[in-house]
């Protein structure tokens, strides 16, 4: 949870939210569930795939050899 937090301890620390902001966002904040890891992940690994099909075969056989 705190590496979601950073950026909002960032504008806290700039004077750019307030401390009744901050702790607004904390309290609304969703815990993240399994299902939520799990679509991130797969996000992520299309977004790979997706990047890995763009490479013209050539290459792809150079960079795998």
């Amino acid at each position: 949870m705190i590496s979601r937090l950073t950026p909002y301890i960032s504008l806290l620390s700039l004077d750019k939210i307030t401390r009744q902001q901050f702790a607004e966002i904390i309290r609304t904040m969703k815990k993240l569930t399994t299902q939520d890891t799990v679509a991130f992940v797969a996000d992520l690994n299309a977004e790979v795939l997706d990047d890995v099909e763009s490479i013209p075969a050539e290459a792809l056989d150079a960079m795998l050899q």
